[in-house]
This record gives structure tokens, sequence and C-alpha cells, in this order.
């Protein structure tokens, strides 16, 4: 398996694009700047990127944008708004991915059961259900005692959220699917020169490990994007499994983590403020 200069310069590319769309969809609910949005953003996707759960990335951002200014209600609306955005293109894409590629899901489903049928795969689901038992405790005491307190702001952020204007949430609707698109995208540049693989396994297997990545309850989805990759690229020689999860990970994951990690030692932790107070 050959990966040209290209072909990593256009990974690289997807990337960039991503975080700079995710910085215009924090501008476009925020009252803050585009650079305090890529500078807040890649320090919560560091942290979110080390602990279970993604529980670190969210009270970073949060306290990131207070220091920027923004209104406790809005931000709080924002990360619903996030919520919502992401909830929405996660369900239609795997729709229309089903759709598209009939014949690539029933093969993921296909080799799913086959690897659960082994005598080894109840030692993963244990590890799983471990990984969220100890994100929920990590969850608890990662958590500013103050952020406790943001409960009493629902109401309010609500009221901001009823106040944005159809346009902007269609645009924080629009925004999330392009950031999905460019993620998504990294795994089959990256794979565009390997042949024997179809279009529609590449491109609903990086569907799944760009999601499995954020969403399983180990940090970074260690464990989980691994099974993916066993799961949905079976085509792939084992022997080139390791490098290109390696790559992989480089591009969605390595990069901004040092990334953040440089903005956070440069700048520091944002300090709690008294918006935080009751």
């Amino acid at each position: 398996m050959t990966i040209s200069p290209l072909q990593h310069v256009a990974a690289l590319g997807l990337v960039l694009l991503d975080v700079i769309v995710r910085a215009l969809r924090t501008r476009l609910l925020l009252p803050i700047t585009i650079s305090r949005a890529l500078a807040v953003n890649t320090c919560g996707d560091a942290v979110a990127a080390l602990t279970p759960g993604r529980v670190g990335g969210d009270p970073i951002r949060y306290l990131g944008y207070v220091r920027a200014g923004a209104p406790t209600p809005a931000i709080l609306a924002t990360f619903g708004i996030e919520i919502v955005a992401d909830a929405v293109v996660l369900v239609a894409v795997g729709i229309l991915l089903s759709l598209l590629f009939p014949s690539a899901v029933r093969e993921i489903v296909t080799t799913s059961l086959r690897l659960a049928r082994s005598p080894h795969a109840w030692l993963v689901v244990a590890i799983l259900a471990l990984a969220l038992a100890g994100s929920v405790i990590l969850a608890h005491r990662l958590l500013p005692r103050g952020m406790s307190r943001l409960l009493v702001s629902l109401g309010e952020a609500w009221r901001h959220v009823r106040t944005q204007s159809p346009g902007v949430l269609a645009g924080a609707t629009f925004l999330t699917l392009v950031s999905l698109i460019a993620r998504g995208a990294v795994l089959p540049v990256l794979l565009a020169a390997t042949p024997g693989l179809g279009a529609g396994t590449v491109i609903l297997a990086s569907a799944l490990l760009v999601y499995g990545q954020a969403l399983a309850p180990t940090p970074a989805g260690a464990g989980v994007v691994e099974l993916g990759f066993l799961v949905g690229l079976q085509r792939i020689p084992a022997a080139a499994l390791p490098a290109l999860i390696l790559l992989w990970r480089t591009y969605t994951l390595a990069l901004g983590v040092v990334a953040g990690t440089a903005l956070l030692i440069r700048g520091g932790l944002p300090a709690p403020t008294r918006s935080l107070d009751p």
C-alpha cells in the first residue's frame, strides 16, 4: 500500500478544512473572533481526545469562551445546537450511506457478526463497559464545581436558542455537514490508490471510524477504532493495517492534540471567571 505525497497534502488540507469550518460554526453562534474560536476549539479537541468519553473537551471550551467574553446562556445554547446538529447530520448521513451502499452495509454487518461469535468477544464488551463506567466517574471529577451551577442558566440558554433565526440554525447544520465530510474524506483520500477496495466500503467504513473515535467511551476511541478497521476494511492485508491506523490517527487525532497542547502550554488553561458564581 503506497500513499503519494499528493494524497498526504490532500489529507492535511481536509484536516485544516474541518478545523476552520468548525471555527466558523462557533463564530456563527457566539460573539467571538475566528482566531479565538480556532484556539479554544483546538484546545478543547486536545483535552477531549485524551479523556474517556471526551468529557474534558466542553469544560475547556466553556471556560475559553467565557474568557473571550461570551455570555453563559449563549455558550450553553451553542453546545446544545452543536449536539442537535451533530445528531441530525449523523442520522441523515447514516441513512443516506446505507441507501447508497447496501452491499457494503451487508459486508460490514456480516463481518461484525462473525467477530461477535469469536471466543474473545466478551472481553471486548467487558472492556468497553468498564471504560464507560470510568468515563462517568471521570466526568464527575473533571467538571469544575462551578459548572454544576450552570443548570440554573438552562432556561436562559433555551430562550437564547429560540432567538436564533432559522438561517443561523440552518447554517450551523450545514457547517456541521461540511465538517463531517472533511473528516470522513481523509481515509478515502489515503486509500485512493489502493486496489481492490470498493468506494462504498471505504466511505462507509470511514464514516463509522470518524464517529466511533468521537463517540466511543475510551479515550480517542482506543480499541473501538482498531476494531472498526478490522470490520470495515478487512480486505486490506493485516500487515498493512497498523501503519494505516497510525497514519489515519495522525491526521484525525494527533495533529489536533499537538496543536491544542501547544496552545494550552502557550496560553495556559482558561481561569474560571465570576460568571460561574451563583
